[in-house]
């Protein structure tokens, strides 16, 4: 089969929502690092991350899912007021 690379490791759905509940508190960890050692469960692997024992990642650089997976909806954007004031329309001249 010529060269073994990494392979991804089979997920639980109960596994992916640990993954994505560690990356959304700690965007900074490798997605890759976590997923290894999803096997070791909540405690232990938060334990390993505040250890500095899992490597630095970016949010989502490295992490070969996207992220879908998130069951919780994203919260709405605050609606921001208008910066320019706005002129109002039919009273010009």
């Amino acid at each position: 089969s010529g060269v073994e690379t990494m392979a991804e490791p089979i997920l639980t759905p109960e596994q992916w929502q640990l993954f994505w509940d560690l990356k959304e508190m700690f965007p900074h960890v490798s997605g890759v690092a976590i997923k290894t050692h999803l096997d070791k469960g909540h405690e232990q692997l938060t334990e390993m991350i505040f250890n500095n024992q899992l490597p630095a990642g970016d949010q989502f650089i490295g992490d070969s899912e996207p992220p879908v997976e998130v069951i919780a909806p994203a919260p709405a954007p605050t609606p921001r007021p208008p910066t320019v004031p706005v002129r109002p329309v039919g009273l010009m001249g």
